[in-house]
Protein backbone atom coordinates (compact mmCIF):
# COMPACT_ATOMS: atom_id res chain seq x y z
CA UNK A 1 0.00 0.00 0.00
CA UNK A 2 1.58 3.42 -0.93
CA UNK A 3 2.28 5.69 1.72
CA UNK A 4 0.66 9.06 2.56
CA UNK A 5 2.25 12.51 2.94
CA UNK A 6 0.81 15.66 3.64
CA UNK A 7 1.97 18.96 3.08
CA UNK A 8 0.85 22.09 5.30
CA UNK A 9 0.50 25.37 3.65
CA UNK A 10 0.88 27.32 7.03
CA UNK A 11 0.59 30.63 5.42
CA UNK A 12 2.51 31.77 8.65
CA UNK A 13 3.03 35.73 8.52
CA UNK A 14 5.92 37.60 10.42
CA UNK A 15 4.18 40.76 12.45
CA UNK A 16 6.79 43.14 14.14
CA UNK A 17 8.88 40.59 15.71
CA UNK A 18 6.63 37.45 16.25
CA UNK A 19 5.62 34.66 13.91
CA UNK A 20 1.60 34.43 13.89
CA UNK A 21 -0.19 31.60 13.02
CA UNK A 22 -4.10 30.85 12.84
CA UNK A 23 -5.54 28.39 15.12
CA UNK A 24 -6.77 25.91 12.55
CA UNK A 25 -3.43 25.37 11.03
CA UNK A 26 -2.01 24.57 14.98
CA UNK A 27 -4.54 22.12 15.23
CA UNK A 28 -3.91 20.21 11.68
CA UNK A 29 -0.36 20.11 12.99
CA UNK A 30 -1.41 18.70 16.18
CA UNK A 31 -4.13 16.31 15.12
CA UNK A 32 -1.66 14.47 12.43
CA UNK A 33 0.73 13.98 15.09
CA UNK A 34 -2.19 12.56 17.24
CA UNK A 35 -3.63 10.11 14.52
CA UNK A 36 -0.25 8.86 14.78
CA UNK A 37 1.08 9.95 11.44
CA UNK A 38 5.26 10.00 11.22
CA UNK A 39 6.34 14.04 11.42
CA UNK A 40 8.50 12.51 8.06
CA UNK A 41 5.45 11.94 6.49
CA UNK A 42 4.19 15.41 7.16
CA UNK A 43 5.75 18.69 5.79
CA UNK A 44 5.37 21.66 6.61
CA UNK A 45 5.53 25.32 4.15
CA UNK A 46 5.46 28.80 5.39
CA UNK A 47 4.29 29.98 2.40
CA UNK A 48 0.60 29.85 0.96
CA UNK A 49 -2.40 32.33 0.93
CA UNK A 50 -6.04 31.52 1.33
CA UNK A 51 -5.77 32.24 -2.71
CA UNK A 52 -4.83 28.97 -3.20
CA UNK A 53 -8.05 27.37 -3.58
CA UNK A 54 -11.86 27.83 -4.14
CA UNK A 55 -12.46 27.79 -0.21
CA UNK A 56 -9.98 31.11 0.46
CA UNK A 57 -9.38 29.95 4.27
CA UNK A 58 -6.84 28.48 6.11
CA UNK A 59 -5.33 25.73 6.41
CA UNK A 60 -4.39 24.32 2.97
CA UNK A 61 -3.57 20.40 3.40
CA UNK A 62 -2.39 18.68 0.37
CA UNK A 63 -2.76 15.23 0.44
CA UNK A 64 -0.46 12.73 -1.56
CA UNK A 65 -0.20 9.06 -2.06
CA UNK A 66 1.89 7.15 -4.53
CA UNK A 67 0.21 3.78 -4.99
CA UNK A 68 3.03 1.12 -4.49
CA UNK A 69 3.58 -2.00 -7.27
CA UNK A 70 1.48 -4.56 -6.60
CA UNK A 71 -1.33 -2.32 -5.11
CA UNK A 72 -4.80 -1.93 -6.69
CA UNK A 73 -5.47 1.49 -5.01
CA UNK A 74 -5.33 4.67 -7.57
CA UNK A 75 -2.77 7.60 -6.90
CA UNK A 76 -4.02 10.63 -4.24
CA UNK A 77 -3.19 14.04 -5.33
CA UNK A 78 -5.88 16.28 -4.15
CA UNK A 79 -5.62 19.88 -2.46
CA UNK A 80 -8.31 20.28 0.49
CA UNK A 81 -9.05 23.92 2.82
CA UNK A 82 -10.66 24.75 5.49
CA UNK A 83 -11.03 22.49 8.65
CA UNK A 84 -14.36 20.82 8.44
CA UNK A 85 -13.65 20.17 4.78
CA UNK A 86 -10.30 18.53 6.03
CA UNK A 87 -11.68 16.45 8.41
CA UNK A 88 -14.19 14.68 6.17
CA UNK A 89 -10.93 14.05 3.71
CA UNK A 90 -8.97 12.73 6.70
CA UNK A 91 -11.95 10.06 7.96
CA UNK A 92 -12.41 9.42 4.20
CA UNK A 93 -8.56 8.05 3.89
CA UNK A 94 -8.74 6.56 7.44
CA UNK A 95 -6.37 8.67 9.30
CA UNK A 96 -8.77 10.02 11.33
CA UNK A 97 -11.55 7.69 12.90
CA UNK A 98 -15.26 8.43 12.65
CA UNK A 99 -15.71 7.61 16.31
CA UNK A 100 -13.79 10.58 17.32
CA UNK A 101 -15.94 13.11 15.36
CA UNK A 102 -19.01 11.88 17.51
CA UNK A 103 -21.97 14.65 17.88
CA UNK A 104 -20.27 14.99 21.56
CA UNK A 105 -17.03 16.30 20.20
CA UNK A 106 -18.89 18.25 17.10
CA UNK A 107 -19.90 20.72 20.23
CA UNK A 108 -17.10 21.01 22.26
CA UNK A 109 -14.89 21.77 18.74
CA UNK A 110 -17.99 23.95 17.68
CA UNK A 111 -17.77 25.59 21.19
CA UNK A 112 -14.11 26.44 20.70
CA UNK A 113 -13.97 27.87 17.49
CA UNK A 114 -17.45 29.35 17.01
CA UNK A 115 -17.49 30.87 20.74
CA UNK A 116 -14.44 30.94 22.69
CA UNK A 117 -12.42 32.52 18.98
CA UNK A 118 -14.47 35.62 19.35
CA UNK A 119 -12.05 36.91 21.89
CA UNK A 120 -9.27 36.05 20.11
CA UNK A 121 -11.01 38.30 16.92
CA UNK A 122 -12.23 40.99 19.49
CA UNK A 123 -8.16 41.46 20.66
CA UNK A 124 -7.06 41.67 17.03
CA UNK A 125 -9.55 43.06 15.05
CA UNK A 126 -11.72 45.65 17.53
CA UNK A 127 -9.08 46.98 19.34
CA UNK A 128 -7.16 49.99 17.84
CA UNK A 129 -3.53 49.43 19.07
CA UNK A 130 -3.71 45.75 18.20
CA UNK A 131 -5.33 46.26 15.37
CA UNK A 132 -2.39 49.11 13.52
CA UNK A 133 0.39 47.79 15.56
CA UNK A 134 -0.46 43.80 14.76
CA UNK A 135 -2.84 42.86 12.57
CA UNK A 136 -3.33 45.09 10.19
CA UNK A 137 0.19 43.71 8.49
CA UNK A 138 -0.02 40.19 9.65
CA UNK A 139 -3.75 40.27 7.42
CA UNK A 140 -1.67 41.96 4.50
CA UNK A 141 0.65 39.56 4.69
CA UNK A 142 -0.96 36.66 4.91
CA UNK A 143 -3.14 37.65 1.97
CA UNK A 144 0.19 38.71 0.00
CA UNK A 145 -1.85 41.80 -0.84
CA UNK A 146 -0.23 44.24 -3.06
CA UNK A 147 0.91 47.43 -1.83
CA UNK A 148 -2.43 49.36 -2.99
CA UNK A 149 -4.37 47.09 -0.97
CA UNK A 150 -2.81 46.87 2.29
CA UNK A 151 -5.05 49.87 3.52
CA UNK A 152 -8.10 48.85 1.99
CA UNK A 153 -8.39 45.50 2.35
CA UNK A 154 -7.45 44.94 5.78
CA UNK A 155 -10.33 47.43 6.64
CA UNK A 156 -13.13 45.48 5.07
CA UNK A 157 -11.96 42.48 6.34
CA UNK A 158 -12.16 44.05 10.06
CA UNK A 159 -15.42 45.42 9.41
CA UNK A 160 -16.26 42.07 8.48
CA UNK A 161 -15.61 40.55 11.56
CA UNK A 162 -16.65 43.39 13.63
CA UNK A 163 -20.37 42.38 11.91
CA UNK A 164 -20.13 38.57 12.92
CA UNK A 165 -19.06 39.88 16.64
CA UNK A 166 -22.42 41.70 16.26
CA UNK A 167 -24.28 38.84 15.18
CA UNK A 168 -22.79 36.39 18.11
CA UNK A 169 -22.22 38.39 20.78
CA UNK A 170 -24.94 40.13 22.71
CA UNK A 171 -22.50 41.87 25.20
CA UNK A 172 -20.10 43.25 21.79
CA UNK A 173 -23.50 44.66 21.01
CA UNK A 174 -23.60 46.23 24.24
CA UNK A 175 -20.10 47.97 24.09
CA UNK A 176 -20.97 49.69 21.09
CA UNK A 177 -24.33 51.18 22.85
CA UNK A 178 -22.18 52.27 25.23
CA UNK A 179 -19.40 53.96 23.71
CA UNK A 180 -19.20 57.27 22.78
CA UNK A 181 -20.18 55.87 19.02
CA UNK A 182 -22.70 54.11 19.77
CA UNK A 183 -25.19 56.44 19.09
CA UNK A 184 -23.58 57.37 15.35
CA UNK A 185 -25.76 56.17 12.82
CA UNK A 186 -23.25 55.86 9.78
CA UNK A 187 -22.58 52.22 9.30
CA UNK A 188 -18.57 52.80 9.14
CA UNK A 189 -17.14 51.71 12.52
CA UNK A 190 -14.75 53.75 14.63
CA UNK A 191 -12.40 53.33 17.49
CA UNK A 192 -13.93 53.44 20.40
CA UNK A 193 -10.81 54.58 22.86
CA UNK A 194 -7.65 56.75 21.93
CA UNK A 195 -4.56 54.26 21.62
CA UNK A 196 -3.10 56.37 24.89
CA UNK A 197 -6.22 56.03 27.21
CA UNK A 198 -6.76 52.66 26.03
CA UNK A 199 -3.56 51.33 27.05
CA UNK A 200 -3.42 52.55 30.04
CA UNK A 201 -7.03 51.52 31.06
CA UNK A 202 -6.40 47.73 29.79
CA UNK A 203 -2.88 47.79 31.92
CA UNK A 204 -4.66 48.88 34.84
CA UNK A 205 -7.54 46.27 34.35
CA UNK A 206 -5.88 43.51 32.99
CA UNK A 207 -3.29 43.29 35.55
CA UNK A 208 -5.96 41.52 37.70
CA UNK A 209 -8.24 40.16 35.35
CA UNK A 210 -10.39 39.04 38.79
CA UNK A 211 -11.25 42.29 39.90
CA UNK A 212 -11.68 43.85 36.62
CA UNK A 213 -15.38 44.80 37.31
CA UNK A 214 -13.88 45.69 40.42
CA UNK A 215 -11.77 48.31 38.85
CA UNK A 216 -13.86 49.93 36.59
CA UNK A 217 -14.94 53.05 37.50
CA UNK A 218 -18.70 53.34 37.68
CA UNK A 219 -18.71 56.38 35.33
CA UNK A 220 -17.11 54.87 32.76
CA UNK A 221 -19.46 52.76 30.56
CA UNK A 222 -17.22 51.86 27.90
CA UNK A 223 -14.49 49.86 30.26
CA UNK A 224 -17.55 48.21 32.06
CA UNK A 225 -19.61 46.97 28.93
CA UNK A 226 -15.80 45.48 28.20
CA UNK A 227 -15.03 43.77 31.00
CA UNK A 228 -18.71 42.49 31.03
CA UNK A 229 -18.02 40.91 27.23
CA UNK A 230 -15.40 38.88 28.84
CA UNK A 231 -17.27 37.89 31.70
CA UNK A 232 -20.42 37.22 29.77
CA UNK A 233 -18.75 35.56 26.15
CA UNK A 234 -14.97 33.92 26.99
CA UNK A 235 -14.92 32.99 30.66
CA UNK A 236 -18.08 30.57 30.62
CA UNK A 237 -16.14 29.09 27.76
CA UNK A 238 -12.69 28.70 29.67
CA UNK A 239 -14.46 27.83 32.77
CA UNK A 240 -16.20 24.94 30.74
CA UNK A 241 -13.40 23.78 29.19
CA UNK A 242 -11.73 23.06 32.88
CA UNK A 243 -14.82 21.60 33.56
CA UNK A 244 -14.96 19.23 31.27
CA UNK A 245 -11.44 18.15 31.33
CA UNK A 246 -11.47 18.38 34.96
CA UNK A 247 -9.14 15.59 36.02
CA UNK A 248 -8.44 13.53 32.68
CA UNK A 249 -5.52 13.98 30.66
CA UNK A 250 -7.02 14.53 27.54
CA UNK A 251 -10.74 15.66 26.27
CA UNK A 252 -11.06 11.87 24.62
CA UNK A 253 -10.40 9.97 27.47
CA UNK A 254 -12.51 8.67 30.20
CA UNK A 255 -9.26 7.47 32.45
CA UNK A 256 -8.67 9.92 35.18
CA UNK A 257 -5.45 10.19 37.04
CA UNK A 258 -4.10 9.41 40.89
CA UNK A 259 -1.15 10.56 40.72
CA UNK A 260 0.42 13.85 38.69
CA UNK A 261 0.30 13.68 35.61
CA UNK A 262 3.77 14.62 34.99
CA UNK A 263 4.93 11.94 37.41
CA UNK A 264 2.98 9.36 35.15
CA UNK A 265 4.10 10.51 32.13
CA UNK A 266 7.64 10.74 32.83
CA UNK A 267 8.03 6.75 33.89
CA UNK A 268 5.18 5.14 31.49
CA UNK A 269 5.11 7.74 28.72
CA UNK A 270 1.56 9.30 27.97
CA UNK A 271 -1.51 6.80 29.60
CA UNK A 272 -3.65 7.41 26.70
CA UNK A 273 -3.11 9.57 23.15
CA UNK A 274 -5.29 12.74 22.80
CA UNK A 275 -8.28 12.76 19.65
CA UNK A 276 -9.82 14.90 17.30
CA UNK A 277 -11.55 17.53 19.75
CA UNK A 278 -7.97 17.91 21.62
CA UNK A 279 -6.34 18.89 18.40
CA UNK A 280 -8.38 21.64 18.13
CA UNK A 281 -8.57 22.48 22.13
CA UNK A 282 -5.04 23.07 21.86
CA UNK A 283 -4.41 24.76 18.42
CA UNK A 284 -6.67 27.65 19.87
CA UNK A 285 -5.27 27.68 23.68
CA UNK A 286 -1.90 27.51 22.73
CA UNK A 287 -2.21 30.72 19.65
CA UNK A 288 -3.98 32.47 22.71
CA UNK A 289 -0.32 32.00 24.87
CA UNK A 290 1.77 33.11 22.39
CA UNK A 291 0.70 35.60 20.30
CA UNK A 292 1.96 38.75 21.76
CA UNK A 293 0.02 41.94 21.13
CA UNK A 294 0.88 45.75 21.34
CA UNK A 295 -2.05 46.33 23.64
CA UNK A 296 -1.35 43.03 25.73
CA UNK A 297 -3.90 40.12 26.02
CA UNK A 298 -6.89 39.60 27.99
CA UNK A 299 -7.26 36.01 26.22
CA UNK A 300 -3.88 34.46 27.51
CA UNK A 301 -4.29 36.80 31.50
CA UNK A 302 -7.54 34.90 31.64
CA UNK A 303 -5.74 30.90 30.34
CA UNK A 304 -2.96 31.71 32.40
CA UNK A 305 -5.58 31.84 36.13
CA UNK A 306 -6.48 28.30 35.41
CA UNK A 307 -3.69 26.11 35.63
CA UNK A 308 -5.88 23.02 34.78
CA UNK A 309 -5.66 24.54 30.82
CA UNK A 310 -2.27 25.16 31.23
CA UNK A 311 -0.71 22.21 32.38
CA UNK A 312 -2.94 20.57 30.10
CA UNK A 313 -1.05 22.55 27.01
CA UNK A 314 1.98 21.87 28.47
CA UNK A 315 1.72 18.11 28.70
CA UNK A 316 0.71 17.99 24.59
CA UNK A 317 3.75 20.47 23.94
CA UNK A 318 6.34 18.10 25.90
CA UNK A 319 4.67 14.76 24.56
CA UNK A 320 3.71 15.28 21.20
CA UNK A 321 4.60 18.30 20.00
CA UNK A 322 8.55 18.28 21.08
CA UNK A 323 10.80 20.98 19.47
CA UNK A 324 8.34 22.23 17.32
CA UNK A 325 6.07 24.04 19.13
CA UNK A 326 7.22 27.59 21.43
CA UNK A 327 7.64 27.58 25.14
CA UNK A 328 4.26 28.14 27.02
CA UNK A 329 4.86 30.62 30.94
CA UNK A 330 4.41 27.33 33.51
CA UNK A 331 1.43 28.55 36.16
CA UNK A 332 4.35 29.89 38.60
CA UNK A 333 6.14 31.62 35.75
CA UNK A 334 2.18 33.15 34.10
CA UNK A 335 2.07 34.88 38.07
CA UNK A 336 5.06 36.61 37.73
CA UNK A 337 4.13 37.88 34.23
CA UNK A 338 1.19 39.73 35.74
CA UNK A 339 3.34 41.45 38.53
CA UNK A 340 5.34 42.60 35.46
CA UNK A 341 2.62 43.47 33.37
CA UNK A 342 0.88 45.55 35.90
CA UNK A 343 4.31 47.31 37.02
CA UNK A 344 5.19 48.11 32.80
CA UNK A 345 2.07 47.79 31.20
CA UNK A 346 1.14 45.53 28.24
CA UNK A 347 3.25 46.99 25.63
CA UNK A 348 6.66 46.43 27.18
CA UNK A 349 5.27 42.87 28.52
CA UNK A 350 4.38 42.00 24.82
CA UNK A 351 7.75 42.79 23.79
CA UNK A 352 9.20 40.47 26.08
CA UNK A 353 6.97 37.77 25.86
CA UNK A 354 8.70 37.18 22.14
CA UNK A 355 12.07 36.82 24.10
CA UNK A 356 10.51 33.81 26.61
CA UNK A 357 8.23 32.36 23.58
CA UNK A 358 11.77 31.91 21.95
CA UNK A 359 10.10 34.02 18.78
CA UNK A 360 13.43 35.19 17.02
CA UNK A 361 13.51 39.00 15.88
CA UNK A 362 13.49 39.73 12.43
CA UNK A 363 12.40 43.49 11.98
CA UNK A 364 14.89 46.27 11.55
CA UNK A 365 16.16 48.59 14.16
CA UNK A 366 13.69 51.50 13.14
CA UNK A 367 10.76 49.64 13.22
CA UNK A 368 11.41 48.26 16.73
CA UNK A 369 12.30 51.61 17.99
CA UNK A 370 8.23 52.69 17.02
CA UNK A 371 5.77 52.86 18.35
CA UNK A 372 1.94 51.56 16.81
CA UNK A 373 0.97 54.73 16.11
CA UNK A 374 3.99 56.18 15.11
CA UNK A 375 3.97 53.29 12.66
CA UNK A 376 0.39 53.87 11.94
CA UNK A 377 0.90 57.71 10.71
CA UNK A 378 4.61 56.12 8.99
CA UNK A 379 1.86 54.05 6.43
CA UNK A 380 -0.27 56.71 5.84
CA UNK A 381 2.49 58.91 5.18
CA UNK A 382 3.73 56.66 2.17
CA UNK A 383 0.31 56.45 1.32
CA UNK A 384 -0.66 60.31 0.85
CA UNK A 385 3.06 60.22 -1.16
CA UNK A 386 2.29 56.97 -3.26
CA UNK A 387 -0.97 58.85 -3.87
CA UNK A 388 1.05 62.15 -4.83
CA UNK A 389 3.06 60.53 -7.13
CA UNK A 390 0.00 58.50 -8.95
CA UNK A 391 -2.21 61.57 -9.63
CA UNK A 392 1.32 63.27 -10.71
CA UNK A 393 1.75 60.82 -13.61
CA UNK A 394 -1.30 60.37 -14.66
CA UNK A 395 -1.73 64.53 -15.28
CA UNK A 396 1.71 63.71 -17.00
CA UNK A 397 0.14 61.23 -19.06
CA UNK A 398 -2.81 62.83 -20.09
CA UNK A 399 -1.02 66.39 -21.02
CA UNK A 400 1.21 64.32 -23.44
CA UNK A 401 -1.00 61.82 -25.03
CA UNK A 402 -4.70 63.16 -23.86
CA UNK A 403 -5.11 65.26 -27.20
CA UNK A 404 -3.85 61.94 -29.73
CA UNK A 405 -6.03 59.54 -27.65
CA UNK A 406 -9.24 62.54 -27.65
CA UNK A 407 -8.73 62.70 -31.60
CA UNK A 408 -9.17 58.64 -32.24
CA UNK A 409 -12.48 58.52 -30.15
CA UNK A 410 -13.67 61.71 -32.18
CA UNK A 411 -12.43 59.75 -35.43
CA UNK A 412 -14.45 56.20 -34.40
Amino acid sequence: MGTLSFTIYEGASSAHTQRVREPDVVALEALLRFCGVPSTAVRRLPQGTPYMTDRLVLPVLHIHRLPAADDNQDAINIVVSGWYAIRSALVSLGVLSVGQCAAQAESLVSMVRDRLDLGRLYEWWHIEANYLGMTKRYWADLHQLPFLARWSVPRQEREAVRTRLLMQSAAFRQLLRRSRTGTNTSAEFSSLFEHDRQRERLASVWSSPSSATASVPATDAEASAEAEFWMLEIEPMLEALEATLGQQLYFQTNKASSEPTDTIERSNGPTSAPGYVDAVVYGHLVVYLQTALPAGSRMRALIEQRPVLLHYVQRIQSTYMGEEAAAVPSPTDAGANRSVYARTGPHHVASGAFETAGVAETTGPSSKSMTPEEEAAYERRLANRTFIWLAAGSFIFYALFGAALDFRIGED
